[in-house]
């Protein structure tokens, strides 16, 4: 891939149409892709400008595609013009990202590449397949989730009005540009509309001509740049063999540095859920099965375990953290016990390992502190917030920056006394007060307005009419929503069961054995009644396990104190059925059940 041919041909300019070869493509399946699309997601630009680094202008009407030294280094460049994907033999591959919270309807790929010495209409592109995987191609767990090898996709091959050309000034004396390698835009039909959830996903093209020549494809260029991070572009070769794509660069000495491909998925956000999804630590838009493991002695560190649902649950974080880190809220006077507070602290869409350690503070040293590992980064930060007593587990997103914020709330001095909520906002570092609640309530979290904000909430029993209440602050016109809730209840499990955006008040209670769900449905304010776990073993751990933005009813099922037999998540189908995953056993506490109230 790192031999170049510089050979000068004659320039022609016209808008090219595809005449599909059949030969090697068992069908053809092109749609008219609707007017009102989007970009969705661009990997990156390609063009460099209409001069180039030496001074050449460009053709009237097009630009150049350079390929770039290190800005300062001039002894080293990228050498690579486009990168083989020829239908049958050679395919290119990259990621694109679908954000937390959202839902696309995918219409179309589109990509740029040229055949060398190719300088008349029409383009010489005829056909092209496009697959799209989840999760990385190769990858154990990955799997494809449209398209094959066989299927001719390619909508459209129209001139790009731009030249790939060699750095012109790097290594001196450079490579004067020339006209040999002219980009065609190339458009792959995604038909029927593909709808994907948030997670990570890749897409896999390659393109065949009428003569059946070599074809090659424009990577991202920075400028001033051989290579960003995170550049992951991968080739695979029939039969079986995946490779990194890497510009090796000039000289030869040069190191190799990996390079993405320039594309762009077009069509339309299907939906929008204005909160990250709880408990997604891979960034999939889908809550994943979460435990921590005391050591023996008390002194001994945590082990959380989380089964990442982006690998179809054949993978999982391991991360020593925390002192016996549990899900109890209330102070356990001697015993150094840490809370689990997981949250999407950086807001990268993933959620992020996090503690509260309220069980440390002493009379003596009365702060509390937030221990978060930020996922962007995998560093750790540690936020003194809160003293002695606080309740931390309100932490969420209250300014709507993406980002949790660090919140604790404070039971009232006395019996009937003014309770406080404290929030550090990420937008602005600022600490706020509300007083709200009072003594002895139950405090709660959720976006019951859907405005992208929670909401400061509790929950209150009257002991003399058996009557319970919330109180919510609405984030978006500060208003109070008081509302009676099922009584009796021994958990509040607030999350969005209708897929509104808008977090339903939810309880349980035991019947006999049983877990009886009450949740009240924002959409239409129906009462569903739902019978998930079983009391005497199960704790809550409800979440959107499989990423359609609705909250499915869950238990964590523990085998038994102190048993090495292993525990089960039960998350609820829309059909009433459960799916049931082993995971954890007697020694582990469920994370999830941080959001059972």
């Amino acid at each position: 891939m790192k031999t170049i041919l510089y050979i000068i041909s004659a320039l022609f300019i016209g808008i090219a149409t595809v005449s599909p070869s059949f030969a090697q493509y068992s069908s053809r399946v092109v749609a008219v892709e609707p007017a009102a699309v989007d970009t969705l997601y661009n990997n990156g630009d390609f063009r460099t400008g209409d001069t180039s680094k030496s001074g050449v202008p460009a053709p009237t009407g097009y630009v150049w595609s350079e390929s770039q030294n290190d800005a300062g280094v001039t002894t080293e460049t990228n050498s690579v013009l486009g990168f083989g994907a020829t239908a049958g033999a050679i395919y290119l591959e990259d990621d694109f990202t679908i954000p937390a919270g959202q839902t696309w309807n995918i219409t179309s790929v589109t990509t740029w590449g040229f055949v060398q010495n190719w300088t008349r209409a029409p383009s010489p592109f005829t056909g092209g397949v496009l697959r799209i995987w989840s999760g990385r191609p190769g990858d154990k767990g990955s799997s494809v989730v449209f398209g094959d090898f066989s299927t001719d996709r390619l909508a459209s091959s129209t001139r790009a009005n731009v030249y790939a050309i060699p750095n012109s000034t790097t290594p001196a004396p450079g490579i004067p540009p020339s006209f040999t390698r002219e980009l065609w835009e190339n458009k792959f039909s995604v038909s029927p509309t593909l709808t994907l959830p948030a997670g990570t996903y890749w897409i896999e093209f390659a393109t065949g001509t009428a003569t059946n020549g070599a074809q090659f494809y424009r990577n991202v260029i920075s400028p001033g740049k051989r290579g960003l991070s995170g550049w992951n572009s991968r080739q695979f070769s029939l039969p079986s063999t995946w490779s990194d794509v890497v510009d090796g660069g000039q000289p030869s000495t040069a190191p190799d540095i990996p390079q993405d491909i320039a594309f762009i998925v077009r069509g339309t956000v299907a939906a929008t859920h204005n909160k990250a999804v709880f408990m997604d630590y891979d960034g999939d838009g889908k809550t994943d099965m979460g435990v921590t493991r005391w050591g023996v002695l008390p002194t001994d560190p945590s082990t959380w375990y989380i089964l990442k649902s982006s690998t179809n649950y054949t993978d999982y974080i391991s991360r020593v953290f925390g002192n016996r880190v549990g899900t109890n809220k209330g102070y356990s006077g001697t015993n150094q016990v840490d809370v689990v507070m997981p949250a999407d602290y950086d807001g990268d869409g993933k959620t992020d390992i996090a503690l509260f350690d309220a069980f440390r503070a002493t009379s003596a040293a009365p702060e509390t502190h937030y221990y978060i590992i930020d996922s962007s980064t995998d560093t750790l930060r540690i936020e003194q917030f809160g003293t002695r007593f606080d309740n931390g587990s309100i932490m969420g997103d209250y300014d709507g920056d993406g980002k949790a914020d660090l919140a604790v709330y404070r039971n009232g001095a006395t019996t009937g006394a003014q309770s406080t909520f404290w929030i550090k906002r990420s937008s602005d570092d600022k600490i706020v007060t509300y007083e709200w609640g009072l003594r002895g309530d139950r405090p709660f979290l959720g976006d019951f307005d859907g405005d992208g904000k929670n909401d400061i909430a509790v929950a209150r029993v009257s002991s003399a009419t058996g009557v319970a209440t919330a109180y919510i602050l609405r984030s978006s016109d500060a208003s109070a929503d008081i509302r009676d809730i099922a009584y009796p209840f021994t958990f509040i499990v607030p999350g969005d069961y209708d897929g509104d955006g808008k977090t339903d008040i939810a309880t349980i209670k035991s019947s006999i054995n049983d877990m009886l769900w009450t949740i009240v449905r924002s959409s239409d304010d129906e009462v569903r009644y739902v019978r998930c776990g079983i009391y005497s073993s199960d704790y809550p751990a409800q979440g959107d396990y499989n990423g359609d933005g609705i909250t499915e009813p869950a238990v964590w099922r523990k085998s038994g104190p102190g048993s090495a037999n292993p525990g089960t998540f039960w998350t609820m189908n829309p059909d009433g059925s459960f799916n049931v995953v082993q995971w954890g056993n007697g020694f582990d506490s469920s994370i999830a059940s941080i959001r059972a109230y």
